[in-house]
């Protein structure tokens, strides 16, 4: 199975930790809101093919469901523009 979506967290040091791979970006999205639930804070989603890039912040409240604060696809640094996937 092809999972071309690599889903990363952002450390406090600014480097990032693989998380794991999701076929489809609707897949990695919804992982993330589960990850986000129990670790909030900053997420990279990696689209290999296309070479995008999507960061999404969450914040958990009060064990509520995380809520997705920022959302935005970046092209790769080669192109220079922003994009979508």
């Amino acid at each position: 199975m092809n999972a071309p979506f690599d889903i990363f967290r952002t450390e406090i040091n600014g480097g990032v930790l693989w998380i794991e791979s999701a076929a489809t970006l609707e897949d990695a999205k919804a992982r993330v809101q589960e990850l986000g639930m129990r670790s909030p804070g900053e997420y990279l989603l990696l689209n290999q093919e296309k070479g995008d890039k999507l960061v999404i912040r969450l914040d958990g409240v009060n064990g509520s469901r995380a809520k997705e604060r920022e959302e935005r696809w970046m092209r790769s640094k080669q192109d220079g523009e922003q994009g979508s996937i």
